[in-house]
């Protein structure tokens, strides 16, 4: 079986003075925490409860299998007699709501920067952010749910400026393009399920201060959940494409041969961490020569 549960003794309130007892009782259910309880349970644990916190003595949540809010077919109200007697009374279920589904606000930007290193070169930089509960004006809700942020460095340098006079009057060409970009994909619930990641980082970090033996577990628990739940990927290249090196001289060698080779030359290297992949690298180097 795969459910959530809350839990509640049924309690009439006492009758007012001349009257019955009875009347109506708020139910409250906070299923961000229910939801959180699952990160919590023990590695050979199939269920957890826990005491509601919700000003109701003897109320719990309990957590049974994996369940998840985005495939929740069906809801059950019940009531159970745990007093060996029997009973004879009312109950009415009403007004049955869902509060605060996504009622937050988040923001997004874009930003980029150049800079201009005379004739030697330039450099660019660029960053894109866009939080988890961002969304447009034509969107109800980012169905992404992730944080997106990538951001990029890319510098140009003309290196000819660098070399002899005479073989920059001949034009000479020694560029070379170096780059760094990053992208960091987090998203709000841990994946595949319906948990909120942040909820249950704070969650095990109050956990960690009640319960100190738990500290280290749970320490433990937060640097998975972070690490496992996230997508980095870098990206670093240099590269340098026509090159062409005009040296002077009047053997015949160097105007008909050398001076007409050009050169190119380049390493990439991609890093990626992902819920699928603890460690991914690639590289790659390419070389040509022209004449």
């Amino acid at each position: 079986y795969n459910f959530y549960e809350y839990r509640r003794p049924l309690i009439a309130p006492a009758a007012p003075e001349g009257g019955e007892c009875g009347g109506w009782q708020n139910m409250h259910i906070d299923f961000g925490t229910l939801a959180a309880l699952k990160a919590r349970r023990g590695p050979h644990t199939n269920s957890i409860t826990v005491p509601a916190a919700d000003g109701v003595t003897g109320a719990t949540y309990t957590v049974v299998g994996s369940p998840t809010l985005t495939n929740a077919p069906y809801f059950i109200l019940g009531a159970t007699n745990d007093m060996h007697q029997d009973l004879s009374t009312d109950i009415w279920w009403d007004e049955l709501r869902l509060l605060e589904a996504n009622d937050k606000v988040d923001y997004a930007y874009n930003a980029s920067a150049l800079v201009k290193l005379a004739e030697f070169g330039r450099i660019t930089a660029g960053m894109t952010n866009e939080r988890p509960d961002f969304h447009r004006v034509d969107e109800r809700f980012n169905a992404g749910r992730s944080l997106n942020l990538n951001w990029n460095v890319t510098g140009e340098f003309a290196l000819d400026r660098l070399l002899p006079k005479i073989m920059e009057d001949k034009q000479s060409k020694l560029g070379v393009t170096v780059s760094h970009a990053e992208a960091v994909l987090r998203p709000k619930y841990i994946v595949n399920t319906d948990i909120d990641l942040n909820q249950t980082v704070s969650t095990l970090q109050a956990d960690a201060v009640l319960h100190p033996a738990n500290a280290a577990y749970d320490q433990y628990l937060i640097d998975s959940l972070q690490l496992n739940n996230e997508t980095l990927q870098v990206k670093n290249a240099i590269g340098a494409s026509n090159i062409e090196l005009r040296f002077p001289g009047s053997f015949f060698l160097i105007p008909a041969f050398i001076n007409r080779l050009s050169f190119g030359a380049g390493y990439a290297e991609t890093y990626l961490r992902s819920p699928q992949l603890e460690f991914d690298r690639r590289w790659s180097w390419t070389g040509s020569v022209r004449y």
